[in-house]
């Protein structure tokens, strides 16, 4: 474990000393260790707020589905218990994303939140994608 840790130490004082190129030939410094592990506080946002900062004209706007739209958790879970109970080896079993892809969506469960959302896009006209 300790040689674990300190690869993982090593890998991410090696990224904050390196740098990145921008388009314009000029070089940034990279992230220092404590940047990369400060916790930032997290900023709740509503529907409502949402919506509130969107009076342009219509837009284009993509949702991802997995655990953003949908809580798509629960059929994984029934993968790991159908395939490999003890490991997580039913991720690499071509069975189960035959299954999760064709018939477990009924296990997902829509977000209220992403209901709202997708219906207020489609009042305004948005295109949704």
């Amino acid at each position: 474990m300790k040689k674990q840790n300190l690869a993982l130490i090593s890998c991410l004082l090696f990224s904050s000393l390196s740098f990145a190129a921008t388009d314009t030939g000029e070089l940034k410094a990279g992230a220092t260790l404590s940047e990369l592990t400060e916790q930032y506080p997290v900023h709740w946002v509503s529907v409502e707020q949402v919506i509130q900062g969107l009076k342009s004209a219509p837009l284009n706007v993509g949702f991802d589905i997995d655990d953003t739209l949908l809580y798509s958790s629960p059929g994984f879970f029934h993968g790991k218990q159908k395939y490999s109970p003890e490991s997580d080896d039913y991720l690499n079993k071509q069975e189960f994303w035959n299954e999760v892809s064709g018939g477990w969506d009924r296990f997902a469960i829509p977000k209220k939140s992403a209901i709202k959302l997708i219906k207020y896009h489609m009042e305004r006209g948005d295109n949704i994608y």
